[in-house]
């Protein structure tokens, strides 16, 4: 099926949106509502002015879990890999691979909700769901329990 052909616009969360729209849907953006989460409150600053001018994306400067709460991010010295979770030192990926890249630069208190919150308070009913959050991806599944079960 061409997706111009479709009836309806297909909404895509994106869940630890860092460096903006994911290369996979580049091409079709302006087909589809793009809504982004992006915890690092300098790095959802700076997509937000990136889109201005695309009025299908929107990024929210929270982090999506498995609850409603106040929580630390990590920001690694590659940040592209900050994240929730306290960073393993000993790991064969930051121990041996990217030693150093694990180093936080600084911590921020963020907002957390989870998914199913988000979506209910803003009447959106997601059609695909794209998480990247550097080890957290079971607890944004966990909090996103209504929008998985009611997907087709």
């Amino acid at each position: 099926m061409n997706i111009k052909s479709l009836k309806y616009q297909i909404t895509i969360i994106d869940v630890g949106t860092r460096y903006g729209i994911h290369p996979s849907f580049r091409g079709i953006n302006t087909d589809l509502k793009y809504i982004a989460f992006e915890p690092d409150p300098a790095e959802a600053d700076h997509l937000a002015k990136k889109y201005e001018t695309n009025p299908n994306y929107a990024v929210y400067p929270l982090a999506i879990g498995d609850r409603d709460d106040d929580v630390i991010l990590r920001i690694l010295r590659h940040h592209g890999q900050s994240t929730l979770l306290e960073p393993n030192h000993d790991s064969a990926w930051f121990g041996a691979t990217r030693s150093r890249d694990d180093d936080v630069e600084r911590e921020e208190q963020v907002r957390m909700t989870s998914l199913d919150n988000w979506c209910q308070q803003n009447n959106i009913h997601p059609d695909f769901l794209k998480i990247d959050t550097e080890g957290f991806d079971y607890f944004v599944i966990k909090g996103a329990h209504a929008q998985l079960s009611s997907s087709y």
